[in-house]
């Protein structure tokens, strides 16, 4: 777990993720907050970047001002509703109500999800190959709150790779005799 200091950034900053052995290309790309607590959620911004840099802002001025404690959140780009105010256990679309400027070493200037921007999850990863380092930035951008979070957990969908076989075969073949196919992948 990392702990959310108020105005200020979770050590390690960005937390990191080597991903191996992915075959294909990424559909979808969802994330698991577990054990998010926060005494004014409103305040932490939340930042995932991918192994070619693009990235995603998919939380920030949202989740309301009311302590929360223990909470499991799934962002994922098919949740029937945004982040709502106060946040609760569920799962919810990413929500970036404000564009928020994170310390180095973020990226500068990220993708926003709606509704300050139109990025989604799909529109940031999808079509990616998924392997590679993944960062996780998230900081509390004021006075006064903070706390803490258990895991953050990426679970990805791919898309298989696409196997082409072509067959190459000169003359007959009569059953028992030898032969060759060239298959190509």
């Amino acid at each position: 777990g990392a702990t959310i200091p108020s105005n200020g950034v979770t050590q390690p900053y960005p937390s990191r993720v080597f991903v191996t052995n992915l075959p294909g290309f990424l559909s979808t790309v969802t994330l698991g907050l577990q054990d998010f607590q926060h005494k004014f959620p409103h305040d932490a911004a939340m930042l995932l970047t991918g192994p070619t840099g693009t990235n995603l802002v998919f939380w920030s001025d949202a989740g309301g001002s009311s302590l929360v404690s223990g909470l499991n959140v799934t962002i994922d780009d098919a949740a029937s509703s945004a982040i709502p105010n106060p946040v609760t256990g569920n799962t919810f679309r990413p929500t970036a109500n404000n564009s928020v400027a994170f310390p180095a070493p973020a990226p500068a200037g990220p993708g926003l999800a709606a509704p300050a921007g139109s990025a989604t999850l799909a529109s940031a990863f999808a079509g990616l190959n998924g392997n590679g380092t993944w960062s996780f930035y998230l900081f509390d951008y004021a006075a006064g709150s903070g706390g803490s979070i258990g895991q953050v957990c990426l679970n990805f969908t791919e898309t298989p790779p696409v196997l082409n076989i072509s067959k190459t075969h000169t003359g007959s073949f009569t059953q028992g005799q030898p032969g060759a196919y060239t298959i190509t992948a």
